[in-house]
């Protein structure tokens, strides 16, 4: 099996991670800084030392960098410290920490749980090494995580999910649970946390190129706002569960290269928003359903490298905005069904190294 991902699933990986990046700067501008008013100093000071204790644990190759600036001075607001955002209604409290490619090295220290007021964490594209910290867990007002491309390795802690839970009363804000987890392009192995299904907000998970292992955990597969989920080139296990094919919320599904057994689920829902569904690259095996003709929206299909048999389903030629076909590589047999050649917005047909029959028309 291939360990890097095909061309177009990189693209679509990309795509994905441009997508989640563009809502983070949407509300990073929302969320810009105001000018701070009277607040409890004690709060001021958390804030102020959690920044002090990233900058202890986190360099930049750079002398000139984001965190050269950061100072103990008490006389600088450190809510205008680069990469630093603080909130508008609680405006010294940091509600976003951004360093994107900004060459920061080391690991995350386990003090970024003290910034209780954090809403989003964008560090991707550095040198970070280390574990991801269970402390990331307690920020309940967490919503958006990306630690992308980065060296960390270990678990995903199942901290992300398990201290999710109502605010207190004292608390101003309701917490916002995990919307966007984005872990792509690290060294994580060990299982996907179960919890991460029941996350009631969490809309993309993106954990391509790790060394995950073990299937996809039967809450995730059935959540119903999952619309983004990539766990291209990992050793992830087992049967794909159907209920991922049967979402009312899943629009872009991306499993390739992995060993994930067994036949692909038939569709039972009649209207799926399912747009692009990549599985080449796995151990599949049987005959391509031909409810798959039901996904109405789907534009990308790729199911290259795997064992299917029999014949090609003419009923793929009834997906009225089908771009990008890929059958190439498995033992399909027969000749390729003319409804296929009928499909005005096909702009790639793969179907080479297969026992077909017949003349391309």
């Amino acid at each position: 099996m291939a360990t890097i991902p095909g061309f177009p699933v990189l693209v679509v990986t990309i795509l994905l991670a441009f997508a989640c990046t563009c809502c983070f700067l949407s509300f990073s501008t929302a969320s810009s800084s105001a000018p701070a008013t009277l607040h409890s100093t004690t709060s001021d000071d958390t804030d102020l030392q959690a920044l002090l204790c990233l900058r202890l644990h986190l360099s930049d190759s750079d002398t000139a960098g984001a965190m050269a600036s950061w100072s103990n001075d008490s006389s600088v607001q450190y809510c205008s410290w680069p990469g630093v955002t603080c909130g508008k209604r609680h405006a010294s409290r940091v509600t976003i920490l951004d360093f994107d490619s900004a060459n920061l090295s080391g690991q995350i220290p386990p003090c970024v749980g003290s910034l209780t007021f954090l809403r989003a964490i964008h560090l991707p594209n550095n040198q970070l090494n280390g574990h991801i910290p269970p402390e990331l867990g307690s920020l309940n007002r967490l919503f958006y995580l990306n630690l992308s491309y980065n060296h960390l390795m270990g678990m995903i802690p199942s901290t992300l999910s398990s201290s999710r839970g109502p605010a207190s009363s004292s608390s101003i804000f309701q917490p916002i649970s995990l919307k966007e987890i984005i872990l792509s392009n690290n060294k994580l192995h060990g299982r996907i946390p179960d919890g991460l299904g029941t996350l009631s907000s969490l809309s993309a998970l993106l954990v391509a190129n790790n060394m995950l292992t073990g299937g996809i955990p039967a809450f995730l597969a059935n959540s119903s706002s999952l619309e983004f989920l990539d766990l291209t080139n990992n050793h992830l296990s087992g049967e794909i569960p159907s209920a991922l094919f049967n979402s009312s919320s899943i629009e872009v599904l991306v499993l390739q290269d992995n060993n994930f057994v067994g036949s692909v689920p038939p569709l039972v829902h009649i209207f799926s928003p399912l747009d692009t569904l990549i599985l080449s690259d796995n151990n599949l095996s049987g005959s391509i359903p031909s409810s798959l003709g039901k996904f109405s929206a789907l534009t990308w299909l790729f199911l290259s490298q795997n064992n299917f048999q029999g014949a090609i389903p003419s009923s793929l030629g009834m997906i009225p905005s089908l771009e990008r076909l890929d059958l190439s590589f498995n033992n399909l047999s027969g000749t390729v069904p003319a409804s296929l050649y009928h499909i005005t917005t096909l702009t790639k047909l793969a179907v080479s190294t297969n026992r077909l029959s017949g003349q391309i028309p």
